[in-house]
């Protein structure tokens, strides 16, 4: 039920019904049930929607400790869960921890899926926006390699390919790297408006760069 009103954007409603399924949980099965890590993130994912951080990261924290009790530590559900609280300190701008989340997001994703699958390409993808964020464009490169060339192995998904190649690009523009910057937005531009944008952009910076 919960979800069903989330989906209809009836979140005060929504955000009740999980607590309910939490009280229950509670009341019948003790505090430190499982049971109660989908609601947790569930209502995690609500509080990340509705913009309240603080209470959208105790969730997703609890979700991970209750989820880690029964499912170990290389399950599919950590790894979404290592991912929601990745994008919630992102919301908040605290990139290291983001960064730290994510990566382990991306670990099990890898382990578990193989480096070709899609989860494992967005989650490397966020990866390298971590590395950006943090201002290391190398890193952020070497990831966003990766990315490219699991998305192409699985005839990857134009949305994907055209994303990794903006997000090269602005890797390589930090870098300095004006011509890898200008050849990764040529071969989006086509499809792309934003990717074409981009490119004009790039063309500006490389030329003030020469005075």
């Amino acid at each position: 039920l919960g979800a069903a009103l989330h989906a209809q954007g009836r979140l005060d409603a929504a955000e009740e019904s999980y607590l309910h399924a939490i009280d229950i949980v509670h009341e019948y099965l003790g505090r430190d049930d499982p049971a109660a890590s989908s609601a947790h993130a569930n209502l995690g994912l609500l509080r990340l929607d509705a913009g309240r951080l603080d209470q959208a990261e105790i969730d997703f924290t609890r979700a991970l400790r209750l989820a880690q009790c029964v499912l170990g530590v290389r399950s599919l559900k950590l790894a979404s869960l290592h991912r929601c609280l990745g994008d919630c300190h992102a919301r908040r701008s605290r990139w290291e921890d983001a960064l730290r989340s994510r990566a382990q997001a991306l670990d099990i994703f890898e382990r578990q899926c193989g480096s070709t699958h899609m989860q494992t390409v967005h989650a490397r993808l966020d990866v390298a926006h971590a590395h950006m964020r943090l201002s290391d464009a190398a890193r952020a490169i070497g990831q966003l390699r990766k990315a490219r060339a699991a998305a192409a192995a699985d005839d990857g998904d134009s949305d994907v390919l055209v994303r990794t190649s903006r997000l090269l690009a602005c890797a390589h523009v930090a870098l300095g790297q004006y011509a890898d910057a200008r050849a990764e937005l040529r071969s989006a531009a086509a499809a792309d408006a934003e990717a074409a944008s981009m490119l004009e952009a790039v063309d500006v910076l490389a030329a003030a760069s020469r005075y």
